[in-house]
């Protein structure tokens, strides 16, 4: 049952190609936020964000009056988030290295989390 323990990944590798992995999920995220009623100026946590999916997306939404902060890990895959960032110029967006059962933010900080 435990077999697939014993493969090596290379994890850099992976996330170059992880956000083909998510993309049968971004139409059901894309219907997820035209419900969404958010209002401007809220702070957004994307728990375990990987390289950016809802991520950008949640950014983009409500645009440079919120601040999206990502969280995840696993390092490679923010690097690729931070690439995708820059290259997007998305400027509301904070990209963190780090777990989710030691988050670095004031409780009650953010009104709204996700975590796909």
């Amino acid at each position: 049952m435990t077999e697939y323990l014993k493969y090596q990944t290379d994890l850099s590798t992976l996330a170059s190609v992880f956000d083909e992995l998510t993309f049968w999920s971004a139409r059901f995220g894309a219907m997820l936020f035209q419900h969404l009623r958010l209002s401007r100026g809220i702070d957004i946590l994307d728990l375990g964000c990987a390289t950016g999916f809802p991520l950008f997306e949640l950014a983009n939404v409500h645009g440079e009056s919120c601040r999206v902060f990502g969280i995840d890990p696993w390092g490679d895959a923010l690097i690729h988030a931070a690439t995708k960032r820059d290259g997007y110029g998305i400027h509301n967006v904070t990209l963190i290295q780090g777990d989710g059962l030691q988050l670095p933010f004031v409780a009650s900080q953010f009104d709204l989390i996700v975590s796909n």
